[in-house]
């Protein structure tokens, strides 16, 4: 499984959609999380303008998650997707980042969520 930021933020809000991420997949240990390094960004700079400290939440998803790093595939893979689907840079390196890995994509996002491959956790 890939996780989008979307994921990881209704996870750590504790929300009902966050529950589900939670039994489904974050507290199942079978279950591997990718989580793309980009997502690390979006998390820190939305505590960022919430005045919040995010340390020992970037520390749990970086301890229970993969990392996945932007290699020249992702990075092509990501152009190619961004124009196909015509959504964001950051939305096009997230799918680009599970669909690499051969994982699908856990998201509530609604520029993803109708794409090939995603599990949309507002279905869960």
């Amino acid at each position: 499984m890939c996780f989008d930021t979307f994921a990881w933020i209704e996870y750590f809000a504790g929300s009902k959609v966050g529950a589900r991420v939670a039994k489904e997949f974050v507290d199942d240990h079978e279950v591997i999380i990718l989580t793309p390094v980009v997502c690390l960004t979006e998390l820190e700079a939305k505590a960022l303008k919430e005045r919040r400290n995010i340390g020992n939440q970037l520390k749990f998803l970086a301890e229970r998650s993969v990392l996945v790093s932007i290699s020249p595939e992702i990075a092509c893979r990501t152009a190619r997707e961004k124009a196909i689907h015509g959504i964001a840079t950051v939305d096009a390196l997230i799918y680009a980042c599970g669909l690499e890995n051969n994982a699908e994509v856990v998201t509530g996002d609604l520029h993803l969520t109708a794409l090939e491959q995603v599990i949309d956790v507002k279905k869960l």
